[in-house]
């Protein structure tokens, strides 16, 4: 900028604003006013369905023209693509399903105004009968077969040899999808598939990684694992997998430890059973029964080989009869057992105390007896809660040297602990040597007693022979 150098300069400095615009009227621009009045101007078009799914679903489809942004005008219908029908009523247009002949169509409904076109355009699909139906009839729906030259809207699958519906189709075709009525696929020699739902299923051989069915007859059925409520044929075989918790093996069934006709190890049971006999429990562990493929029977004091049969242990019979040679080893037996022979039971056929117990005890020496009890003998029993008998004596004497004519009293009891059974009294004098006898017979309960002979005397006595038996009867 130059410096100011005179009057005209500094008034120009002064003047605001410095530059006046100068107003154009829109009028003055050519072409705009038309441009901006037919900026919002457009034909929509809405449809009462898009898609025709079979013959009558929906009979027919109508189309509305919605003039927009101040158009008016005629509206015009026509068909872009595609082989259709059209009723055209002013603004609206109705498409038949029947004049529908291709999977798909563009109509158009255009208006006109000085010269410019304003179009809207809408697209139709039209599909099978097939795809209104929740399932497909392949056998009486579906005519010919089924392959690229007469299906349309698979796409790439069209053109497959082979399906697989785990991994190429999604949607409403997928791998859990049930297919009903197979059609022609029910003869066909070869069918793979990850999975198959149909009502029947018949063919010469399948083949697959698992079949799950509510029923299934065959002639002739392999495999190597079987789940199922019932299972029934004329001929089941099979030489491995489990049954309710039973496990098939080569050597017959197994349960717990077991693997084949041998004990398993101690701590474990179960049963094996093959064509070697049955096991149950574990004889390792003493708790076992078998039976052997020639009819011979083991268990805990208890055989019966080649018809004969052997007891060992307890043998318990609350009622009934036994007939024939019975042998046992060792053991015992409770209950009624009754035999013919007259000569069945013997001395040597009774086990020592079975039917009666004996302890006893005896000294010699004399005991010097005075004013107080003193124990002379005792003897120690383990009852069963049978009757004890008790038979005892004392030989007791009276020294000589002590005053002529002087009497005393001796007193003699039988003691069970603390329990007085039995007592005497007798007088005696000097010189004097008697026996004095105890029987007694005491009913018991189970438990160990001890049992005591005890005497006392005014003047002293002395007593020797002590002894006392005791015998419990059991019968």
């Amino acid at each position: 900028m130059s410096a100011i150098v005179n009057t005209r300069d500094l008034l120009l400095q002064a003047t605001s604003p410095r530059l006046v615009p100068i107003p154009i009227p829109i009028s003055n621009i050519e072409g705009l006013d038309v441009a901006l009045a037919n900026a919002g101007r457009r034909v929509d078009i809405t449809a009462t369905s898009s898609t025709f799914a079979g013959v009558n679903n929906p009979t027919s489809i109508t189309l509305t023209a919605e003039l927009k942004g101040g158009l008016t005008g005629t509206v015009v219908w026509s068909v872009v693509t595609g082989a259709l029908t059209l009723a055209p009523n002013g603004n609206t247009c109705v498409i038949n399903n029947t004049s529908m002949t291709t999977a798909s169509a563009v109509i158009r409904a255009r208006v006109t105004v000085d010269g410019i076109n304003y179009d809207g355009k809408y697209t139709l699909t039209k599909l099978g009968a097939l795809a209104a139906q929740d399932y497909v009839n392949l056998q009486t729906q579906v005519a010919g077969q089924l392959n690229s030259g007469n299906i349309t809207g698979l796409g790439a699958l069209a053109l497959l040899n082979t399906v697989n519906l785990n991994t190429q189709v999604t949607g409403a075709l997928d791998a859990t999808t049930q297919v009903n009525n197979l059609g022609a696929l029910a003869y066909v020699n070869g069918l793979a598939a990850n999975q198959i739902g149909a009502g029947q299923l018949a063919a010469g051989v399948v083949y697959a990684g698992q079949i799950i069915a509510t029923q299934i007859k065959s002639g002739s059925f392999a495999g190597e694992t079987f789940t199922g409520g019932t299972f029934s044929g004329t001929n089941i075989q099979t030489n491995t997998g489990t049954i309710g918790g039973v496990r098939i093996n080569a050597n017959g069934l197994n349960t717990g430890g077991y693997s084949g006709y041998a004990w398993p190890a101690s701590g474990q049971n179960g049963f094996h059973l093959g064509p070697y006999g049955l096991l149950l429990g574990n004889a390792n562990d003493g708790k076992y029964f078998q039976v052997t493929s020639d009819g011979n029977i083991y268990a805990p004091g208890f055989s019966v080989v080649g018809g004969n049969a052997t007891f060992s242990g307890s043998l318990s019979a609350a009622t009934g009869s036994f007939s024939g040679s019975l042998s046992a080893a060792t053991g015992s037996f409770s209950g009624s057992l009754t035999a013919n022979a007259i000569n069945a039971v013997s001395t040597i056929n009774i086990a020592g105390n079975a039917v009666t117990f004996a302890v006893s005890a005896y000294s010699a020496s004399q005991l010097a007896v005075g004013p107080s009890y003193s124990a002379l003998q005792s003897v120690s029993i383990s009852s069963t809660g049978a009757p004890v008998f008790i038979i005892g004596s004392t030989v007791y004497e009276v020294p000589t040297n002590g005053p002529a004519g002087t009497w005393g009293t001796l007193k003699v009891r039988l003691v069970r602990g603390t329990t007085v059974l039995s007592s005497t009294s007798l007088r005696v004098q000097p010189g004097e040597t008697i026996t004095v006898p105890i029987f007694f017979t005491d009913t018991l309960s189970v438990g160990s007693y001890t049992y005591t002979i005890e005497a006392t005397s005014d003047i002293t006595t002395y007593h020797g022979s002590r002894n006392m038996f005791l015998l419990e009867t059991k019968r």
